[in-house]
């Protein structure tokens, strides 16, 4: 005589219940059947005991009462997995527990959402292409001072009634590379609209500086200051014109012109600092070494030879001969023979007390000097 067939405890532990219509054989008397016989429980009441939740879609889109209370069990600590028949037929052909989250209705929501999120931002962004750029493929622009490229320039003229103007200034810059750009102002014409009047000067996006330039061009036009010069010009202005009120606190203020990197300077460097690197300045490099020739003359030194008149000393070096420096001799008598343009040259070891003259340029009259000093 055969035994009964046993079936693998799979779902041991587990309790189990249903909610909408699962198809002809789902009925909750054969759904308890084959959970009992796999040590799972069944209940027709939904409770914080149950586990599993077994629902069809449309159900779960009502939001039936056992729906309910099983998405309230999923926020405390007992969760309750909401998931489809396919998940049960699975765990009872495959003999064991599947995991719950290829079947669950929450996690399918989640995704059909997704989908639905996805779509309504394709077509919103394909919206806003046809008055200012696509957000799906462009960002704003931000430069290596980790500047945005979106600026805010405003207009209060009470003479003209002008009240909460406003112009919003943006370069984009695509997320494919090679870079596109792309410049759009909006204007709001009122402090209060919430829908602003589109300026998009080139019909397609360009290159950088085609676009920067326009950029450049507007904020210059609506505010009378040169992009370049907006941190000290701002607030300079007529009301007439918009003003910019540039970043504080530290913010990036973008790239700002050379010619007005000293105005800048000067309005943040103290005074001290500002001092000591005027004192920096004023130190001479040292590029030449100056030479002190001896107080005593010539005759003293070389009684034999006349007297030549000497005066001061610039050294220049030779690469050719070693230890060797030419000394460009100025004698106090050029004054009265102006005519005279011939230099007086003489070669001296530079490392040696002792210094042998040499003619340069063919002067006989060089004296010998026997003694360098160095100032």
């Amino acid at each position: 005589m055969r035994g009964r067939r046993t079936e693998k405890p799979s779902l041991n532990g587990l309790t189990i219940s249903v909610a909408g219509e699962l198809g002809d054989q789902w009925t909750e008397t054969n759904i308890a059947r084959w959970v009992e016989l796999r040590e799972g429980s069944f209940s027709q009441q939904m409770d914080e005991s149950v586990t599993h939740l077994i629902c069809s879609p449309a159900e779960f889109e009502k939001r039936g009462p056992k729906v309910k209370t099983a998405l309230k069990h999923k926020r405390g600590s007992k969760a309750c997995h909401i998931v489809t028949k396919d998940w049960l037929e699975d765990s009872i052909n495959l003999k064991r527990r599947l995991p719950e989250y290829g079947f669950s209705l929450v996690k399918s929501l989640k995704k059909k959402r997704e989908k639905e999120r996805i779509a309504e931002k394709v077509t919103k962004g394909f919206e806003q292409a046809e008055k200012s750029v696509n957000p799906n493929f462009y960002h704003l622009y931000r430069d290596s001072t980790f500047f945005h490229y979106e600026v805010t320039i405003n207009r209060d003229d009470e003479e003209h009634g002008i009240y909460g103007q406003r112009y919003v200034l943006s370069l984009y810059e695509s997320h494919a590379k090679p870079h596109l750009y792309w410049f759009v102002a909006k204007f709001y014409k009122k402090k209060h609209v919430s829908l602003p009047n589109f300026h998009r000067p080139s019909e397609t996006p360009g290159s950088f500086n085609r676009e920067f330039t326009e950029f450049s061009r507007f904020f210059h036009k609506k505010t009378g200051i040169p992009w370049v010069h907006r941190l000290v010009r701002a607030g300079t202005m007529d009301k007439t014109f918009f003003q910019y009120t540039p970043p504080v606190r530290g913010k990036p203020v973008g790239w700002i012109s050379l010619e007005d990197m000293p105005i800048m300077k000067d309005k943040i460097d103290p005074p001290d600092a500002e001092k000591k690197e005027d004192e920096h300045e004023q130190q001479p490099p040292p590029e030449q070494a100056q030479l002190e020739l001896p107080q005593s003359s010539p005759e003293d030194l070389h009684p034999e030879q006349p007297s030549t008149p000497v005066a001061s000393a610039t050294v220049a070096a030779i690469p050719t001969i070693e230890n060797v420096i030419v000394i460009d001799i100025s004698s106090d008598e050029d004054e009265a023979d102006e005519n005279d343009e011939d230099d007086d040259m003489i070669m001296i070891e530079a490392l040696d007390d002792t210094a042998v003259p040499v003619v340069a340029d063919g002067d006989d009259d060089c004296q010998p000097i026997s003694t360098v000093q160095y100032v």
